[in-house]
């Protein structure tokens, strides 16, 4: 069994954030010039919304475990949704699977491997990902 802490790019992060906040000040001035009878609240909103949903951080790790190239990328978004992706030697075994707690469990029967994701509340830097074959 094989423990790793996944990595992110704190820097490349950060930039993405710096820039988006702009984005947000730019584009609710824009909306709101224009009257639209009350309709670019609702579009601010919607902008707003959707912008900080797609603006994830990523987390990956890769390991070796008994020949098998083991890839796991965890991304987080502004509300708290994890997406998580699962590669075996190149292959996609699970693409963007959107896991709603703070532990996640998988299992491939192929394989005969056991991926174990967990979140730790003080640490969201970097999560502990526990790699087995089984």
């Amino acid at each position: 069994m094989t423990k790793s802490i996944l990595s992110t790019r704190v820097i490349i992060n950060w930039l993405k954030l710096i820039i988006i906040f702009p984005c947000i000040l730019f584009s609710s001035i824009v909306i709101t010039a224009f009257e639209l009878y009350g309709m670019e609240f609702i579009l601010l909103a919607i902008f707003i919304f959707t912008v900080l949903w797609f603006y994830r951080i990523t987390y990956s790790g890769n390991n070796v475990v008994e020949g098998l190239s083991v890839e796991v990328k965890l991304k987080l978004n502004f509300f708290g949704v994890k997406f998580i992706t699962i590669k075996v030697n190149g292959i996609k075994l699970i693409k963007n699977k959107l896991v709603k707690g703070d532990e996640f469990e998988f299992f491939n029967d192929k394989h005969h491997l056991s991926v174990k994701l967990k979140l730790l509340k003080g640490d969201v830097f970097s999560p502990d990902c526990t790699l087995a074959v089984l």
